[in-house]
C-alpha cells in the first residue's frame, strides 16, 4: 500500500498484487533477523510452491489455471480475463454437489506456483493483430453502442445481433459532414423567417380592413343587454354579469362563480373542496365559529350504530365504539366510580415501555425480603401491600425504594414457607 506495508487483497482482479503470505519463510532474505520479532512482520512468498486460500467464485479451479485476487479479502480465484495474476494452480478445487438454497461457491487451500506477472488466460490479446498500415484487426466485436469519429470500413457484411442471438438491423448516422447539417438548419430557419414575414403582412392588412367596417349601431343589431336566448338556443359567454334578478329553470354550469351577498340552495347541494371564510351555521342550532363548535341542543358525535371510534390528538385520547376511554394520563380533582380496574400489562409509549403499577409478589421461605422491579415507582409514590397467604404474625413493610427501578418488601425474620402478597403503587403530589 502507500505506506510500504503489505495487506490483504480487497477486490477481484486487483492490480497491485505482490505475493502470498506464507509460513515457509526462513528469514534468509532478511539481513536484520531481529525484524522477525516484530508482531507486524510476516514472510511473503514471491516465487515458488506455496499453499494459498482459494475460492470457486469464478468457477472450478483446475491444474494449470491462472489465479488472481477474488472479492473475498486475502482469497484467490480463477483468472478469466487479462490482468495481474498470482501464479498457476498445482492442484484443483471443485465444490461438492450443490445444495438448493445454499451458495454455490466454496473455499479451500491448494498448492500454487507463485509467479506474479501479467497473463491473458483466454488468449484474448492473441486474437488481435495489426496490419502493415497500423490498423487493429478484431475478429469479433460485441458492444452496446459503437461511435465512429470519421470513417468505418467493413470488409464483407456487417451483422448486428442482440443478447438472444437474434439478427438486428444496424442504424447508421452520417456525421462525416457537420457543415452540411448546419447549412440545412440555416436554410430551415430562413424559410421560417419568410413565413413569419408573410403572416405579419396579412395581419396588418386585416387590421386596416377592420377599421373601415360599419359600426354595430348602423346595422340595427339588438343591444347585448336585452339579448334573449330561445329555449332551443344556447347562450355562451366568457363573462356574464347579472345586475338584477335572474331565473334559471334548467342547468347552470360555471367554471367560477362569485356571490357577493346571499347564496341560497333550496334542494340538495353537492360541494367539493370548500373553503368557508367566516362562520358556518347548520339548521340554526349548530355553528362553527373560528376555533369553536357550539350546539344549542345536545351535541351528538358518532351516534350511528355503524360508526367507529373517535380519535383526538393522533391517538393520545381515543373512544372506542363501546364507549371505552383510552388516554395516556387522566388528571381530575375527584373521580367517582362503582368499580376501578387497573391493568398490570406494561404500557408502550412513543419513547419507552412503562412497567405495571400493580402486581403480585412473593417472599420465598427462609428469606426476609424480595425486590419488586418496576419503573413506575418514584420518591412520591405510596405503595400498598396486601397479604395473600399467612405471614405467621409478621407485618410486611417497604424497606427500600429505588425511584424508576423498584422497591423491596421485607419482614422482620425468616419463616419456613412462602409469603404471597399483592402490591399497588399510587402516585401522590
Amino acid at each position: 500500500n502507500d505506506t510500504g506495508r503489505v495487506r490483504k487483497s480487497r477486490v477481484a482482479n486487483e492490480e497491485n498484487i505482490i505475493g502470498v503470505v506464507t509460513e515457509r519463510g526462513t528469514g534468509g532474505n532478511n539481513i536484520d533477523d531481529t525484524k522477525q520479532l516484530d508482531k507486524n512482520f510476516t514472510d511473503v512468498g514471491l516465487l515458488g510452491h506455496v499453499p494459498i486460500k482459494v475460492s470457486t467464485e469464478n468457477g472450478p479451479i483446475g491444474r494449470g489455471d491462472y489465479l488472481t485476487s477474488s472479492s473475498i479479502p486475502g482469497v484467490a480465484m480463477k483468472a478469466t480475463r487479462p490482468g495481474q495474476v498470482i501464479g498457476k494452480a498445482l492442484e484443483s478445487l471443485e465444490c461438492p454437489e450443490p445444495v438448493e438454497g445454499l451458495p454455490q461457491s466454496c473455499q479451500g487451500k491448494i498448492e500454487v506456483f507463485i509467479n506474479v506477472s501479467f497473463a491473458d488466460p483466454n488468449n484474448f490479446l492473441a486474437s488481435l493483430t495489426l496490419d502493415d498500415e497500423g490498423n487493429l484487426i478484431v475478429p469479433n466485436l460485441k458492444v452496446d453502442k459503437l461511435a465512429v469519429s470519421e470513417e468505418l470500413k467493413v470488409d464483407g457484411s456487417l451483422l448486428a445481433k442482440n443478447s438472444a442471438g437474434e439478427e438486428l438491423t444496424p442504424t447508421y448516422t452520417d456525421i462525416t459532414d457537420p457543415l452540411k447539417a448546419l447549412a440545412e438548419i440555416e436554410s430551415k430557419v430562413k424559410n421560417l423567417e419568410d413565413r413569419v414575414a408573410t403572416q405579419s403582412a396579412k395581419l396588418a392588412q386585416l387590421e386596416a380592413t377592420s377599421s373601415a367596417s360599419p359600426s354595430a349601431n348602423n346595422l340595427n343589431l339588438t343591444p347585448p343587454d336585452i339579448l334573449l336566448a330561445t329555449p332551443s338556443a344556447t347562450l355562451k359567454a366568457s363573462s356574464l354579469d347579472v345586475t338584477s334578478d335572474a331565473s334559471i329553470s334548467g342547468k347552470l354550469v360555471a367554471y367560477e362563480a362569485s356571490i357577493s351577498n346571499i347564496f341560497k340552495s333550496l334542494g340538495e347541494t353537492f360541494l367539493g373542496n370548500t373553503l368557508v371564510a367566516g362562520d358556518l351555521t347548520i339548521d340554526g342550532t349548530l355553528s362553527l365559529s373560528q376555533n369553536s363548535l357550539n350546539s344549542l341542543t345536545t351535541l351528538y358525535i358518532q351516534n350511528s350504530p355503524l360508526t367507529g371510534g373517535v380519535d383526538f390528538f393522533n391517538g393520545k385520547v381515543t373512544f372506542d365504539k363501546d364507549g371505552f376511554l383510552i388516554a395516556q394520563k387522566i388528571s381530575a380533582p375527584e373521580v367517582t366510580t362503582n368499580k376501578l380496574t387497573i391493568s398490570n400489562t406494561p404500557i408502550a409509549t412513543g419513547s419507552a415501555t412503562l412497567g405495571a403499577s400493580i402486581g403480585t409478589g412473593k417472599i420465598p421461605g427462609g428469606q426476609t425480603g424480595v425486590t419488586i422491579n418496576t419503573d413506575q415507582v418514584s420518591t412520591t409514590s405510596k405503595i400498598f401491600v396486601t397479604l395473600l397467604t399467612s405471614s405467621s404474625g409478621q407485618a410486611l413493610f417497604i424497606q427500600t425504594i429505588e425511584p424508576g427501578a423498584g422497591f423491596t418488601v421485607s419482614i422482620d425474620g425468616p419463616i419456613n414457607h412462602d409469603i404471597e402478597f399483592n402490591w399497588w403503587i399510587v402516585e401522590s403530589k
